[in-house]
């Protein structure tokens, strides 16, 4: 048997129910809206890092930075390529200057890594040409160059190093490692790192 219940008792609980989850609805608003706030702010400083007078922003999957009257794109920032600082040769990497109105010639055994490098480095070089470093398995189209012309050997190796010698840089790593690579090169020639 059900309990008899006063209609006015009836009416006073479907009110308190009603208020309780008004309230309820309301608070859960709020809090989203202040959530959304809170994530909007973290997320406006993790898409700005300046590093060495260089403000880099980062805009659909690049960073990108203006270094005087150009602009330039990585993958990466220069606080995400410090871990590789270490895989730079003694020897002193020649600066974009020496790049200017010069052909450069490309090797690459990583297609994104050298388009990278492309990209950012038109602005200066004359014109971009695939060759061959050494003889072997060369295409017959493709011209074989050497160290006195600029050259940039990509390697595919389990050992890191970028290193110069006269107008050539090879850079070598593992093939997840080479983007990395090509930026710190970058940021290092282009002088936004030292």
């Amino acid at each position: 048997m059900r309990k008899l219940t006063n209609p006015k008792d009836k009416d006073k609980k479907q009110r308190r129910n009603q208020l309780i989850l008004g309230m309820f609805l309301v608070l859960t608003m709020m809090l989203s809206t202040f959530a959304i706030v809170i994530d909007s702010l973290q997320n406006k400083n993790q898409n700005s890092v300046k590093y060495n007078g260089y403000k880099f922003e980062a805009s659909n999957g690049y960073w990108a930075t203006t270094a005087g009257q150009y602009q330039f794109f990585f993958k990466l920032n220069p606080l995400e390529t410090k871990n590789f600082s270490s895989s730079f040769d003694n020897t002193t990497l020649k600066l974009v200057q020496n790049y200017i109105g010069k052909p450069l010639y490309l090797y690459s055994q990583d297609s994104y890594a050298s388009q990278e490098l492309a990209q950012n480095l038109k602005p200066f070089v004359e014109r971009y040409q695939p060759a061959c470093f050494e003889a072997t398995n060369c295409p017959q189209d493709i011209p074989i160059k050497d160290c006195t012309n600029n050259f940039i050997i990509y390697k595919i190796s389990n050992s890191t190093s970028v290193r110069q010698q006269d107008n050539c840089v090879f850079i070598e790593g593992k093939q997840e490692d080479l983007v990395y690579l090509t930026d710190e090169f970058l940021f290092k020639i282009l002088g936004i790192k030292q």
